[in-house]
């Protein structure tokens, strides 16, 4: 099958995407057995794909009716990559359609022990929160042990990305345990269903960075840049704690958004020292970012990476750059207007941007060493080939790591120049941000001692 084909490859291409791929909870996924996995849906077609590279099973997808085409295109899409299509009121409005089909197709992949992975905010949108679910995975569950008499857990899945958009940016997944619905209720019941709805959709919630004012998202933004980092150092919190990073993550929104309603008086004020924090960083010659190394020391393993690893880093840099440079080209000539919203009569949801990338660059990719094996087969003995293949992805997955490094180097001897050249307002912003720091300390101790008092 197609689908067991592309996967490895798909697993590849999502390793170079992002910079960093984080996930806890991946115990937490059954080995056999019936299941369906809920997710939220920020990023389109990126979506569904990290999920399948971490399921070790293969999913059945529920996916929009209207991306199935008809004919081959359609059997492609259900017989090859395992998608059930359901049909959305809103779109089918002048057809007579119903979503009998697609239930019964569900019911019997769950009967024969499969998975099924739905998206049940219904559309997807690049947004910190989670919209309000769907019914339909409570009546499929409801409606599987109705017909059959099996239990079907759910599986909440929390995607929460940096930003899905940009390449070499950061993605952390977080697998919740299994949510047993009250099986008493009938799957008729529309009370009883909606109730089941929003039980499943709080404990999804717990796996989302989720920002319920979208008006606060920017400042929450800007929040957790200055405070999130400081704030896992106070609390002896090392990366490889990823459990912990979040729940702090998690702390820090609601600590913000309760005070935001409950006392905003007392938000009114930490809101001007951060506009005047940016204010001064706009003034400077830096990205906000840079301050994140004010406390970092010199790494020399850093020197010793970019010294002593360029060859490494420039065989892998001169046998990708070309598919990289093309599928970059491409992208922007061809879609990114539409993307923007500048070409209207071929407008693209922004929600695609990340999608489109992706898919362009591993079409590219794959293309270039197909041609890169076909060289290699042809002039070499085979086994060089394969050699040459694996090294050049392993080389071109080394040269992200080692601009990485690179990077960091140049941020800190930024820092440096602009510290050194700008040294009355970066002794200012250095201020302000402890006064930010001991701010929002004091609002996120009064938040969890409010936690702690209701608790107690």
């Amino acid at each position: 099958m197609i689908y067991s084909l592309l996967l490895p490859i798909i697993r590849m291409a999502i390793r170079i995407y992002f910079r960093k791929i984080d996930v806890i909870g991946s115990e937490n996924l059954p080995k056999k057995g019936a299941a369906i996995y809920i997710v939220n849906h920020p990023s389109a077609l990126l979506d569904p794909l990290v999920v399948a590279t971490l399921a070790g099973r293969q999913l059945h997808f529920i996916a929009a009716a209207e991306y199935f085409g008809k004919k081959i295109k359609s059997w492609f899409f259900q017989k090859q990559f395992n998608m059930i299509p359901v049909y959305r009121p809103k779109i089918h409005t002048s057809e007579n359609v119903n979503n009998d089909h697609m239930f019964l197709h569900c019911f019997n992949t769950l009967d024969n022990g499969g998975v099924i992975i739905i998206f049940p905010e219904g559309n997807s949108e690049t947004e910190k929160r989670l919209r309000k679910l769907k019914t339909g995975v409570v009546r499929m569950v409801l409606g599987a042990e109705k017909r059959n008499g099996i239990k079907v857990p759910i599986f909440p899945i929390g995607i929460n990305y940096t930003n899905p958009h940009r390449f070499q940016s950061d993605v952390f997944v977080s697998i919740g345990k299994p949510i047993l619905l009250d099986h008493r209720i009938d799957p008729d019941d529309k009370q009883g269903v909606i109730k089941q709805t929003s039980i499943v959709e709080e404990k999804l919630k717990e796996h989302i960075i989720h920002i319920d004012d979208e008006h606060l998202e920017t400042t929450i933004q800007r929040i957790e840049q200055i405070f999130a980092k400081q704030l896992q150092q106070n609390l002896g919190i090392s990366n490889k704690e990823l459990t912990r990073k979040f729940t702090v993550a998690k702390d820090v929104i609601n600590a913000v958004e309760y005070f935001e309603s409950k006392s905003p008086d007392s938000t009114k004020s930490i809101y001007k020292i951060i506009g005047k924090y940016y204010k001064i960083i706009e003034d400077l010659p830096m990205h906000g970012r840079l301050l994140n190394h004010i406390n970092s020391k010199r790494n020399f393993s850093d020197y010793l990476i970019i010294i002593f690893l360029f060859p490494v880093f420039l065989f892998g840099f001169l046998v990708n750059s070309i598919p990289y440079y093309f599928s970059s080209k491409v992208f922007k000539n061809k879609y990114l207007k539409r993307i923007k919203g500048e070409d209207l009569e071929h407008q693209i949801r922004p929600v695609f941007s990340g999608s489109i990338a992706f898919g362009i660059g591993t079409m590219f990719f794959i293309v270039w060493y197909i041609l890169l094996g076909i060289i290699s087969i042809v002039f070499f003995p085979w086994w060089w080939g394969i050699i040459f293949l694996f090294a050049s992805y392993w080389t071109g997955y080394f040269t992200l790591k080692y601009l990485g490094v690179l990077r960091r180097v140049i941020e800190r001897s930024k820092l440096k120049n602009v510290t050194i050249n700008h040294p009355a307002k970066m002794k200012e912003l250095i201020l302000l941000r402890g006064e930010i720091i001991d701010e929002l300390k004091k609002f996120s101790e009064k938040y969890r001692s409010k936690d702690n008092k209701a608790n107690g």
